[in-house]
């Protein structure tokens, strides 16, 4: 039951405005806990699974805003498919609410919460072509505690009633006829959603959506990426029989396919911890460098110099109903540098920045994307590592506490991958790495009222002295012989220029058990 609505009026639903609302909702979740936000990135991934996605595993690009309102309809018109006049929901609503003194139906008490008139609750202004006139946009009006109140009902008691009319009103919408869906699907688009279920899974907790991700970025592997060449393609289409069509003569992926893409590899790899994603992200970073960047005037151009069709070669410096490419790039090499320790990485980033500083500090509005990316490279990335079994209660508890909150600039590995040939970044490259353990009761700002096992990952089998086979148990007393533990046995196994770690109650200034690693 997920639209989108600008000024009452149905728009496009479009890959490349969805991920950033789903982002949105996400953070509002952590910053406020109001489950409202979640419901609401629930509706729209249940739409962006149901509707716009193939069975290859790709996501088409988008469906259109005007149908044919009857199958008899000769003239299509705007928002036909999903809007509703206070009849039909009336008719279809028609049962009393029970125990309600007034009499009042379920249809009164949905009216009422998504905002549905007698007349229709377009503004005519804004529907110049009577398109709309008598209809109805369900729009939420008020919360679910100001219309149990209003109708006398228990909470759970409205939202299974909503859930069950929304489900009364789908089988119904999905008897008219469809808008035309535009099958054709794009590495940036595909890459926007991949991160777009990742997150979501991570925050709310749910695998199912992981496991989506999981999926589209391997139909991107098996059908939009060149193995041999190392490149990225720009599109596909879904084809007869449910087969995945391509140009041809095939279309290279422009420089926001690689950064969609890539971004969304490191929210994968962060959401599900498959260091495949992590490793594919980091090959394509190598090649975005190869093929897009300026080595004068800095930052990427949008096209590859081998294209001949092209006069001019150009960077986008706007950040629109998308992000512009070069804004997430800085983004992207900041994650890539973190987990390898590429420093070259980190130099670009600061050189995209010198290269639209001109423009952020005149118009800091028209990217806003990299303004807050210029806040992460000033502040550098948290680097967080979570010990333990992911499988393990006492984990997930750790995983809940860390997404839990909205904190941003942060990144999140395993202290395998870090110590992996590949990705053992802080020992070489001289980053701090927190990793952060919360006691009950503390105020961090991280903090959970949970106390949490964390369990010290050891690659070269030395047993910590800790008591309870290696685990340490960070309640609300001090451990004793913590510090020992951490000092004499964590350097025994890391490597190159020495290190040194420490456990205080001021790292973090909330008197939890904190402990830093870092490189000498």
């Amino acid at each position: 039951m997920c639209s989108f609505y600008v000024n009452g009026k149905e728009i496009k639903t479009w890959a490349g405005v969805i991920q950033p609302g789903i982002k949105s909702f996400l953070y509002l979740k952590q910053i406020s806990g109001d489950e409202f936000f979640a419901d609401t990135v629930a509706d729209i991934l249940l739409y962006v699974s149901r509707d716009l996605s193939d069975k290859s595993g790709g996501f088409y690009s988008a469906e259109d805003a005007d149908s044919y309102p009857t199958a008899q309809s000769e003239e299509k018109q705007e928002g036909a498919f999903c809007v509703w006049t206070a009849e039909e929901i009336r008719q279809l609503l028609p049962d009393l609410i029970e125990g309600n003194p007034e009499k009042k139906t379920v249809a009164d008490a949905f009216m009422h919460h998504y905002g549905v008139k007698e007349h229709g609750n377009v503004n005519p202004v804004k529907d110049p072509h009577n398109e709309l006139k008598g209809k109805n946009v369900l729009i939420v009006q008020y919360s679910l505690e100001l219309t149990a109140a209003r109708f006398g009902l228990e909470l759970e008691q409205l939202k299974t009633m909503l859930v069950k009319s929304r489900e009364k009103l789908y089988k119904v919408r999905v008897q008219r006829p469809r808008p035309h869906l535009d099958t054709k699907m794009l590495a940036s688009w595909n890459g926007l959603m991949i991160s777009g279920f990742a997150q979501s899974g991570a925050i709310l907790g749910k695998e199912e959506y992981i496991d989506r991700a999981g999926r589209a970025a391997d139909f991107l592997r098996n059908h939009m990426f060149n193995v041999s060449s190392g490149k990225l393609l720009r599109s596909c289409y879904r084809g007869q029989g449910n087969s995945v069509d391509k140009s041809s003569v095939p279309i290279h992926g422009f420089l926001e396919d690689y950064v969609f893409v890539i971004q969304a590899l490191f929210d994968l790899y962060e959401a599900s911890l498959n260091p495949s994603w992590l490793e594919w992200a980091v090959q394509l970073q190598h090649k975005q460098d190869e093929l897009f960047w300026d080595p004068k005037g800095f930052a990427y151009f949008s096209t590859e110099a081998a294209d001949p069709s092209l006069l001019l070669r150009m960077k986008d410096d706007q950040d629109g109903a998308e992000p512009s490419p070069n804004s997430i790039a800085v983004s992207n090499l900041l994650r890539a540098a973190s987990y390898t320790g590429h420093k070259e990485w980190v130099k670009k980033a600061g050189q995209i920045l010198a290269a639209f500083s001109e423009r952020l500090l005149k118009i800091p509005v028209v990217l806003p994307e990299m303004a807050c990316t210029t806040a992460a490279f000033h502040q550098t990335l948290k680097q967080v590592v979570i010990c333990g079994d992911p499988k393990g209660e006492d984990t997930r508890e750790l995983l809940h506490c860390y997404y839990s909150t909205y904190t941003p600039h942060r990144v999140r590995t395993t202290w395998k991958d870090l110590l992996s040939p590949s990705f053992s970044f802080c020992w070489r490259s001289g980053l701090w790495l927190e990793i952060a353990f919360y006691r009950r009761g503390t105020t961090h700002n991280l903090s959970e009222q949970v106390s949490v096992w964390g369990k010290l990952y050891n690659p070269n089998g030395i047993t910590p002295n800790a008591s309870d086979n290696g685990l340490v148990h960070l309640g609300s007393d001090r451990p004793t012989g913590l510090e020992t533990d951490l000092s004499d046995d964590l350097p025994q196994h890391r490597v190159r220029g020495g290190s040194s770690a420490s456990v205080c109650d001021t790292t973090c200034g909330c008197s939890s058990y904190c402990v830093s690693i870092f490189s000498l």
